[in-house]
């Protein structure tokens, strides 16, 4: 197996995982309770927020090399630069959105209800994100065929 094909093995569970937290949080303000509290769904959008995050820093490590491999390889750097740029985005967005959930949770910092919406909003914000991200990535696989194609300069 090459390096090049562990980035597309992995990628996966971040996204699952970011998408089922933003849906936890969702469900806590819905529910009208705030995120310092120690319930079961501020636990589970935290939790997924963490090993989300973790992934999501585990995958862009193994996407850096499957770069340098496709650049080896002779694909166009361009569109794979966009990618990765997008994804160090969504990457930045979900790990503050992490750190801050975390600093609520174990500070228990109370928010009023408005100000509570602001957790599954920048959630939606960064699977937006995300979305574009995967979408390019896509791109890069099935349009132009990087490490998994042969290169046509």
């Amino acid at each position: 197996m090459s390096l090049a094909h562990i980035h597309p093995m992995l990628v996966h569970f971040p996204i699952v995982l970011w998408m089922l937290a933003v849906a936890c949080q969702g469900l806590v303000v819905l529910r009208g309770e705030t995120f310092e509290r120690r319930r079961s769904w501020q636990k589970a959008s935290l939790w997924l927020l963490v090993l989300g995050t973790l992934g999501g820093l585990v995958a862009a490590g193994f996407g850096d090399a499957a770069f340098d491999i496709a650049r080896e390889k002779g694909f166009p750097t361009a569109p794979i630069e966009a990618h990765e740029e997008l994804a160090m985005t969504t990457l930045t967005v979900f790990g503050l959105l992490t750190l801050v959930q975390a600093v609520i949770y174990w500070r228990r910092i109370a928010l009023n209800r408005a100000l509570s919406w602001v957790m599954p909003l920048a959630g939606l914000a960064g699977v937006v994100l995300m979305l574009m991200t995967a979408d390019r990535g896509g791109d890069l696989v099935y349009e132009i065929g990087v490490n998994v194609a042969a290169a046509h300069p």
